[in-house]
């Protein structure tokens, strides 16, 4: 069984790949979608487009992110760390190529129009952050003080 929250090969992911990296993962995502007796998909989209671009495939669902309520009260002995009189904005796993520098520049916007609040938001990155996305940050000061 194969599941993917995100697509393996997305477009705007793979133009960062050498020529020899992208041959590797299209020859290996063509191995496990020939393989795997089931795979699961994020969305009805995304389970369109592999049966598209991969027709050997056996067996396919879309499944949707769903959530645990006891995750949410295992959260509840965290409480505490936010409880600072910061508004927390999170973002949790990766910014899809063209999103993160449009959110991170109207932040920045936003600070320079009201530098009071800068102090009372808060953002939280949880996930991989490219290195350009963190470079800009720290360029543009954007990191907590």
């Amino acid at each position: 069984m194969a599941d993917f929250r995100d697509d393996w090969l997305e477009e705007e992911k793979i133009k960062k790949f050498s020529s020899l990296r992208l041959r590797l993962e299209r020859f290996l995502a063509q191995g496990v979608f020939s393989n795997a007796d089931f795979i699961i998909a994020n969305t009805e989209f995304q389970k369109e487009v592999y049966l598209k671009n991969y027709p050997q495939i056996k067996n396919i669902e879309a499944i949707y992110n769903g959530f645990d309520a006891e995750d949410f009260n295992r959260a509840k002995v965290m409480e505490e760390r936010w409880l600072d009189d910061k508004f927390h904005i999170c973002h949790s796993g990766y910014f899809y190529p063209g999103t993160a520098f449009i959110f991170f520049e109207t932040l920045k916007d936003f600070f320079l129009e009201n530098p009071y609040l800068r102090g009372k938001i808060q953002l939280d990155l949880v996930g991989h952050l490219e290195k350009e996305y963190k470079s800009w940050i720290d360029q543009n000061k954007l990191e907590e003080e």
